[in-house]
């Protein structure tokens, strides 16, 4: 169909092609795939190199991100269990490369712009397990790095094969678009805490419209002429709501230390 319409094809395949047995896998290294999602994906490759004259596959890898609405992922169950003060568990024995949702598609589009043909890797540029990626999440939050506890994907006998190296090299595709598009870890853990605070913020704002709503006009008490009258909209408690008081306590509990200023800046806005 893109043939015959002279259009660009562009899709998406997925790190589990490979059988994690060599890890940080390259575009030119022969795939292996392992389940039957994974023999799905790389038909749907092979498919796609034979049947279209202008095309790219670009693969990605544990996509996640913060945006309202996003699915629930590895990192989003991370940062709502420090939040709480409660151990997640999490793969030792399994390395990846995550990806931060806004990124992969950065990296799509660029591809498919730039009218380059064949495969790509367009994931994140840290190769890291999953303990690791939990326990630089904590750092940032200035949480207990104890609460990520480490287990062995290998020891828990999932019905459905997963590879346990499975990095994906990016030099291909940062030489397309240029070094820093393929984001760092650290780089990727800022803009998904922006995103998750962003998210907060806004649900915060939503459930005070509806409480303001249903409340009608709030009242306050022993005011002079009998009763009551219309509470100041400047009461220092909700500027403290509309503040949000700080950000560690938004993300963490008011207790807990918060270092990233940039989301503070965010929630004092």
């Amino acid at each position: 169909a893109c043939a015959q319409a002279g259009a660009r094809l562009t899709t998406l395949s997925t790190d589990y092609v490979f059988d994690g047995a060599k890890g940080s896998y390259s575009e030119d290294d022969a795939p292996n795939p392992r389940g039957i999602y994974a023999r799905t994906k790389r038909a749907g490759e092979e498919a796609a190199l034979i049947l279209a004259d202008d095309v790219a596959v670009c693969r990605v890898a544990l996509i996640y991100s913060g945006r309202p609405g996003a699915k629930k992922t590895f990192p989003l169950t991370v940062l709502e269990s420090l939040r709480a003060g409660k151990s997640v568990k999490a793969f030792s024995d399994q390395i990846g490369s995550p990806t931060l949702a806004d990124n992969a598609a950065e990296m799509v589009i660029g591809v498919h712009r730039s009218g380059a043909k064949g495969m790509f890797h367009c994931a994140g540029a840290t190769e890291i397990s999953r303990v690791e990626f939990g326990r630089a999440l904590a750092r940032k939050l200035a949480a207990d790095e104890a609460l990520i506890v480490p287990v062995r994907l290998a020891d828990l006998q999932l019905p459905a094969p997963r590879p346990l190296k499975c990095g994906l090299r990016v030099d291909k595709v940062r030489g397309l678009l240029g070094p820093s598009v393929p984001l760092e870890l650290e780089t990727a853990l800022d803009r998904f805490l922006a995103e998750a605070i962003l998210e907060f913020l806004v649900e915060r704002m939503r459930l005070r419209q509806e409480r303001d709503a249903d409340d009608g006009p709030l009242l306050r008490p022993g005011v002079s002429g009998g009763g009551s009258a219309p509470a100041a909209a400047g009461d220092e408690q909700d500027r403290q709501d509309d503040r949000g008081a700080s950000i560690h306590g938004a993300i963490l509990g008011e207790k807990t230390p918060f270092g990233f200023q940039i989301l503070d800046s965010l929630a004092a806005a």
